[in-house]
């Protein structure tokens, strides 16, 4: 009969026995732990499939209670017909219940690993392609300790079996037993009934033919199980998951000698635990045979190595779609993500009439703007078509000691477009047209959405065909160009011009409003979609993208809030788990225990790059706060966190002793957001006054405009 498990502390070593024991005769029970079939590492419904085996072919035992632990399935429709069977067959079980809430609060291990962000290091660079395998388990072991719940389940059978039986066999499910290795392991065990431990010497089969027909093909030398007096103290350790030798763990503190003496662990692996004070009084006891897991291969002699990057491989692979599930319930492409609807619904109010007024003045300055495009420009990189996108990097100088100014030559913080040197006027690049169009379509969405006014929703959708959809003059999608630095590179830029693009995620709501109020129509959001997956498809694969991805200041900030806002428009689910994880990664590179950002402190423009990158973090909280993740709170191991770094540069906003920073009216203007972020996400009790004009700042500033009325 079935039996729900109710919930229990985590053991971590070893408890004493409860103390309410089985005090009959020496008999046993047999608790087999019913758990995930793990692809690529098992076959799907093995699980089952051995179980059907066991129930049809395995010979009763004599002295020996059957019972089962269905643990923790993750497929609901797999523990369906895992329970209908053991029902069927009249067996008595527990049930562990799954439970994806309970999971979706679980977050990424940080500890082990030699530095904070270990992922983003070079450390995890240096690793090969096992050990990052390895690592990558690690790092979801809280998730991995509540899905697999390895030595969970067998602490439950320990605990279900010691009221039931004098010996406990706490086992995997995929074990079988034949009729002469029970007898063996029956008489071994009565014959030292002083012992509380007995190791079990498990064969791993490639047919499961061999065990029905009672053959051996090798000795039995796999990992073993083990049997336990009903008084016997040692547990197994909840904390140690599924794949990193749980069950060694305990052997090794018996003393129980095996090939595992020689293994060598991760330098992130906890260390085993000492011997416990019952080292060494265990016997063997005759054999057990583990069912075949569907991968024949993998159970051949000599495939060590090979399981266990199957199993590394199965572990990541069930947990990212268990995150899957989580995120795809929390996404809705349609919501706005940076920009609250219930502050633009408040508009309407007598309160918000400043407000109202200043983006009514916005909105109707920027329907005398554009449509404008790449093509405007007129000349294209060297090496490039007239639609390539084309900006230069601006702290780079034609050199003056070259007859044609090659190769550049840098001068970090001084801006050559503010020189007035010929050939370096703003409209012979697209960076300011597209910091247009980014500023420009969200006033005027946001203009229609305050104010009903359908000419400004119109002319957005202007904008966005022009740019993205027309093909005489859409963007091709990719930045290749973007802050390009004349005579390096071989006229490639280098990445850092997808820095230009940082205004993407404002676009996006502007374009959800386009669609909601029908001045896109179905068409043009498929093209604009096709175009839209295209630039993140060259954002992940190309040697721009890649470096991007790996800088660790505002340049790696401003590439994951790119994919996040992208993956959330188009519902690429995989695409914004590995965003929001990297960006937890990425934060202790950047942010210092006190919240500094070193990085950026140690720039030319050190108030500059500090605001900027925080502008950056704020907009990428929001993203994950639409999806139901909260990186305004979130702390690495040490501390660190956005709450500190916004305090840390607020407290500091009116300090003189910032070299090069900006004027002091900008620089009082451009903390404003910060102080207000700050204060909505950390002192809500403590609201100041509403937020005055300008709500628009410097586009160089990153800060979207209209910005009290984001999230």
């Amino acid at each position: 009969m079935p039996v729900a498990a109710a919930s229990m502390p985590a053991v971590a070593a070893s408890a004493p026995p409860p103390a309410a024991q089985h005090d009959g005769p020496d008999d046993f029970v047999l608790l087999r732990i019913l758990g995930n079939d793990l692809f690529p590492r098992h076959r799907k419904g093995q699980t089952r499939t051995n179980l059907a085996l066991i129930l049809a072919h395995e010979p009763e035992l004599e002295d020996c209670r059957k019972r089962w632990i269905v643990n923790r399935i993750i497929d609901p429709a797999e523990e369906a017909l895992i329970i209908d069977l053991l029902e069927r067959s009249g067996q008595d079980y527990t049930r562990i219940p799954f439970d994806i809430g309970e999971y979706a609060g679980i977050g990424w291990a940080e500890d082990g690993f030699a530095e904070p962000g270990f992922f983003l290091s070079k450390s995890y660079e240096a690793l090969g392609p096992e050990a990052r395998a390895r690592a990558e388990v690690h790092a979801r072991r809280l998730k991995n300790i509540y899905v697999m719940n390895n030595n969970g389940g067998r602490n439950l059978a320990l605990r279900e079996g010691r009221g039931l039986a004098r010996w406990v066999l706490p086992w995997d499910g995929n074990c079988f037993l034949t009729e002469s290795g029970w007898r063996e392991i029956r008489r071994a065990v009565l014959e030292q009934p002083d012992l509380k431990y007995f190791v079990v010497p498990m064969l791993r089969v490639s047919s499961n033919e061999l065990l029905l027909r009672g053959q051996m093909e090798r000795p039995a030398e796999d990992e073993p199980q083990l049997i336990f007096r009903n008084d016997a103290v040692e547990m197994f350790d909840e904390a140690r998951p599924y794949g990193t030798r749980p069950k060694v763990d305990l052997l090794m503190r018996l003393g129980v000698p095996g090939p595992w003496d020689r293994w060598l662990a991760d330098t992130w692996e906890a260390p085993m635990a000492p011997r416990s004070a019952e080292a060494g009084r265990f016997a063997l006891a005759g054999w057990v045979g583990r069912l075949e897991s569907g991968k024949p291969h993998l159970e051949r002699s000599g495939q060590g190595t090979v399981r266990a990057l199957a199993r590394a491989d199965a572990i990541v692979a069930a947990l990212d779609w268990l995150d899957r599930q989580v995120m795809a319930s929390r996404v809705q492409p349609e919501r706005l993500c940076l920009y609250d609807e219930a502050k633009i619904g408040e508009l309407a109010s007598e309160a918000s009439a400043t407000l109202r007024s200043a983006l009514k003045a916005d909105a109707d300055a920027a329907l005398s703007r554009g449509p404008g495009s790449v093509a405007d420009k007129p000349a294209p990189a060297p090496g490039a078509g007239a639609r390539d996108y084309f900006s230069l990097a601006r702290y780079w100088w034609p050199d003056p000691a070259s007859p044609d100014g090659l190769p550049y030559v840098n001068r970090d913080g001084d801006d050559v477009f503010r020189s007035g040197l010929p050939g370096f006027a703003p409209e012979r690049f697209d960076r300011m047209r597209v910091q247009q169009l980014f500023d420009d379509s969200i006033v005027l969405a946001l203009g229609w959405a305050a104010l009903g006014d359908g000419r400004y929703l119109d002319h957005a959708a202007g904008l966005v065909r022009t740019w993205f959809i027309d093909p005489r003059t859409r963007m091709t999608p990719h930045l290749r160009f973007a802050q390009f630095v004349h005579g390096h590179d071989s006229h490639d830029s280098t990445g850092y011009g997808i820095l230009d693009f940082s205004g993407l995620p404002r676009l996006l709501d502007a374009v959800r409003l386009m669609e909601r109020g029908g001045a896109l129509s179905p068409g043009d959001g498929l093209a604009f979609r096709h175009w839209l997956r295209s630039y993140a498809d060259w954002l992940l694969d190309s040697p721009q993208g890649r470096h991007a991805s790996r800088r660790l200041n505002n340049h790696g900030t401003f590439y994951d809030l790119q994919i996040a806002a992208i993956a959330i428009f188009l519902g690429d689910i995989d695409a914004l788990n590995a965003a929001l994880r990297r960006v937890r990664e990425r934060l202790p590179h950047q942010f210092a225990p006190d919240g500094s950002q070193p990085r950026e402190l140690a720039r030319s423009r050190p108030r500059h790059y500090s605001y900027l990158n925080l502008v950056g973090w704020i907009a990428i909280a929001r993203l994950a706060e639409s999806v139901g993740d909260d990186l305004w709170n979130y702390e690495a191991a040490d501390g660190r966190s956005l709450r500190k770094v916004l305090r840390w540069l607020i407290d500091r906003c009116d300090a003189r002793d910032w070299p090069k920073g900006l004027p002091v009216e900008a620089e009082r203007l451009a903390v404003e957001p910060l102080r207000a972020a700050y204060s909505a996400k950390y002192e809500p009790e403590q609201a100041g006054p509403a937020p005055q004009p300008p709500f628009s700042l410097d586009p160089m500033l990153g800060m979207a405009p209209f910005w009290p009325l984001q999230r």
